[in-house]
């Protein structure tokens, strides 16, 4: 294994940062993700992030992380809690009032990282997710329904250490972090991390080959609210609204519930199998789960550039390419998609011109098509420059949630939703992503995602609702969206057969 440091070379450190970088390069060729991820089985918190290009090709870089040195949590209008792990196994807690993405951004400001000792393109940072209520942070909505408590509003974890496959290069970094807080020599923290990074190594190689066994379950039985009758019911209240002026679009969804006892980690590579998409992700922490294909970018900033992509506009694969061909042409060349299309797209304009230098704003692509494994979607592209006075954390605020999971006008969208859905939407909708320490920001919709809390899951889809919306084809879009899931969820609980394990 390559080092980053010698002894010598830490030692001679110039840094006053308290902690410092340190990984090895190993060749990669002999163990994937899912098996790296596999070998973290006995931590408390791990994840697994990976991307599909175009529907068709891997991306270049997978994420594995695991261990906690600091866990963030909180909900609307009840502050902060973080939880130091970095001073002792069981963790110091303390507990801040206020906003919670600012509370977050001040937290990160103090965690004092040698970034600089990072190599080129990792940009090292805290992973997890927001849900869909945080938008109480920014904006009044009605509160009509009771809030779950499930699942935070605000989740994110700096990991103890994270392991970056290349896949071009057939290398893997495993960087794990040097505390000169502790009370040790500069060798013995040298040699601390020496034998860390080499631990990791040798766990990475025992586990490589191993396969999970397969276990009987019971059918999974999907317990749907509203009900198909209620959900068309909503649909027209909501054309009502968008005759009367009250808006233009909105997205209303569906939850299916279910008991779920089985693994995660079987979902998950179900799911990247059967619908392999731009965000793949799992994360697990304890009892909580969160399985997910999303085809869709919330925002990214990425140095100056800030960018979003919507995508509106939905019709379910047949699997017969002719067939697909033609749905496809009817897809570009219906007026309500086209509608509904068009006006998130100014949504994505506005949000990022909000945060955006001015006149740099520009959609470098519109309207193009993105296949997935069941549906077919109408994707546009939205960039501009950051401006000076704003950041990643500004970014969020102005794009949260995404227009094409609320509506436009999408506040007066969001107090209808509360008014027509059955129950608080949780992260569902929310975003899912990384934050990092440089300022960028990737964060993808929560959508096609799978959320799990101890015995119990549930997924959620949605359809936009426009003024000639008809409400059957609106519930069987909601289906289709749902359908990916489903599907792996019963082919992990051995109802499909056991073969793929």
């Amino acid at each position: 294994m390559i080092l980053s440091l010698s002894k010598d070379q830490f030692r001679n450190l110039s840094s006053e940062k308290r902690f410092i970088p340190f990984f090895g390069e190993i060749l990669s060729d002999r163990i994937t993700p899912v098996a790296a991820y596999a070998s973290l089985d006995p931590l408390t918190h791990r994840f697994l992030l990976e991307s599909v290009v175009g529907g068709e090709s891997w991306g270049r870089f997978s994420y594995v992380g695991g261990g906690v040195l600091f866990r963030f949590e909180g909900n609307v209008s009840e502050g902060l809690s973080i939880t130091d792990l970095t001073r002792s196994e069981s963790g110091g807690r303390c507990h801040r009032d206020g906003d919670l993405l600012t509370l977050l951004k001040d937290e990160m400001e103090a965690i004092s990282i040698e970034s600089s000792l990072l190599p080129a393109g990792l940009a090292a940072g805290i992973v997890g997710y927001l849900s869909y209520d945080m938008v109480r942070e920014f904006e009044k909505l009605p509160s009509l329904l009771p809030p779950q408590k499930e699942f935070p509003d605000l989740y994110f974890v700096l990991p103890e250490f994270l392991l970056v496959f290349d896949h071009v290069l057939g290398k893997l970094r495993i960087l794990t972090w040097i505390d000169r807080e502790e009370d040790l020599s500069s060798d013995e923290l040298y040699d601390k991390a020496s034998s860390r990074l080499s631990a990791l190594k040798g766990s990475l190689s025992f586990h490589a080959d191993q396969e999970g066994s397969v276990r009987e379950h019971d059918p999974l039985s999907f317990v749907e609210s509203p009900s198909s009758r209620v959900f068309e019911e909503n649909v027209l209240k909501a054309k009502e609204h968008i005759k009367s002026g009250d808006i233009f679009q909105i997205v209303l969804s569906k939850r299916f519930s279910f008991h779920f006892d089985g693994d995660p980690l079987k979902v998950y590579r179900v799911l990247r199998s059967i619908n392999p998409s731009p965000y793949m992700y799992l994360i697990q922490d304890g009892d909580m789960a969160i399985v997910g294909s999303s085809p869709e970018l919330l925002v990214r900033v990425k140095g100056e550039k800030v960018e979003v992509r919507p995508i509106a506009g939905t019709v379910r694969r047949t699997g017969v390419p002719e067939e697909d061909a033609i749905r496809q042409k009817q897809l570009l060349a219906d007026p309500k998609e086209l509608a509904e299309h068009v006006m998130l797209v100014d949504l994505g304009r506005n949000d990022v011109g909000r945060v955006s230098q001015p006149g740099t704003v520009r959609v470098p692509e519109m309207m193009v098509l993105e296949q997935y494994s069941h549906v077919t979607h109408i994707v546009s592209h939205v960039e501009g420059l950051l401006s000076s006075n704003n950041d990643a954390f500004s970014v969020i605020r102005a794009a949260f949630p995404a227009g094409t999971l609320s509506g436009a006008p999408k506040i007066r969208a969001m107090q209808i939703i509360e008014s027509l859905e059955t129950m608080r939407r949780g992260p569902y909708a929310g975003a899912v992503g990384t934050i990092s320490f440089s300022g960028d920001c990737d964060l993808a919709i929560a959508i096609r995602s799978i959320f799990i809390r101890g015995g119990n899951a549930f997924l959620q889809a949605g359809a936009g609702i426009v003024a000639d919306s008809i409400p059957q084809n609106e519930d069987q879009e909601v289906a289709a969206k749902a359908a990916a899931m489903m599907e792996a969820l019963r082919i992990s609980n051995g109802e499909r057969g056991s073969w793929l394990f």
